[in-house]
């Protein structure tokens, strides 16, 4: 081939091959590659762009749709252009965020704070999302699980808390708090799906703290407050009762729910309510212990007057 011809095939061949290069088969790399600069590198492939160039690393469709794409503002993109620091599109090119990684803020905003959000089959609908604040105080460093509801608006994330683990910073280490949205009250709630709090929690042991180190104040309950208990003890008006299954705003008959006894909670004396309309069953064991002080001391006095 003449020297002259064999440069117009390479300038050919050239201009043919700028936009992409196709590899047939495995490509094994076993040096560095560097590509747009001529200093040495120590990874294996190194693409090393001018600043103004927006998309340093590209992974391409004939057609330019990208399927992986790293711009120069180092976010990275799945079948997208990232908008966030990493994006995965959910459903082809349509721009839909099925999973996105975010930088967040420290406050709560319409969604700059979502970590990690997640959309409804790769659309921006309905997102739930996952934030995690680390901070010097205790204020906000937390780690908070977020679902969508619709006050949020369908585009939007989500702003309805449902757990939260918050570290407190005490003397002797740190404590973890799970406190579910809706419920101020409790720091822990189990539900069914029927209603706040219905749920079942199994557990082989529970305690209560009792010792003096706990407590302060202390002063020990004499005659006048047993005689008080034991007149709440027998003035309880004990019911059965199904709970109510969650409808709306309020709770509606629910037939299939198991049967139960107890008490009513506006029925009940002030000192043996407990939080969210709750009966305080350690209250009620004290009084149900003091009462039955002084019905054995009544039993004893009658022995003793009608005699053996």
């Amino acid at each position: 081939m003449r020297p002259a011809r064999a440069l117009l095939l390479l300038a050919a061949l050239a201009s043919g091959a700028y936009a992409q290069t196709s590899v047939v088969g495995d490509a094994w790399i076993v040096g560095p590659v560097l590509i747009g600069t001529t200093t040495a590198s120590r990874s294996r492939v190194n693409v090393a762009a001018s600043s103004g160039t927006l998309t340093p690393f590209q992974i391409s469709g004939v057609d330019l749709t990208p399927f992986l794409r790293v711009g120069n503002d180092g976010k990275v993109g799945l079948s997208t252009y990232s908008a966030a620091n990493l994006d995965v599109n959910g459903s082809g090119d349509s721009a839909n965020v099925a999973l996105q990684v975010h930088s967040g803020n420290l406050y709560q905003s319409a969604s700059g704070r979502a970590q990690i959000a997640f959309g409804q089959d790769g659309t921006t609908n309905r997102r739930h999302h996952i934030d995690s604040v680390h901070v010097d105080s205790t204020a906000h460093n937390s780690l908070d699980v977020l679902i969508w509801s619709p006050d949020a608006g369908a585009a939007n994330v989500a702003t309805m808390t449902v757990v939260s683990l918050v570290t407190i910073s005490t003397a002797s280490g740190a404590t973890v708090h799970v406190r579910p949205a809706g419920d101020p009250v409790a720091e822990l709630t189990v539900s069914d799906g029927g209603g706040l709090g219905l749920g079942t929690v199994h557990a082989a042991a529970q305690v209560t703290p009792s010792s003096r180190d706990w407590k302060s104040d202390i002063s020990y309950l004499g005659e006048r407050d047993a005689a008080a208990a034991f007149d709440r003890v027998r003035g309880l008006r004990h019911v059965s009762f199904r709970y109510g299954r969650r409808k709306g705003g309020g709770f509606v008959r629910d037939t299939r729910a198991p049967l139960r006894r107890g008490l009513m909670y506006e029925e009940v004396p002030e000192i043996l309510r407990g939080p969210g309309e709750s009966v305080n069953a350690t209250q009620r064991l004290v009084d149900a212990e003091m009462a039955f002080g002084v019905l054995a001391r009544r039993l004893e006095a009658i022995r003793k007057e009608v005699g053996p």
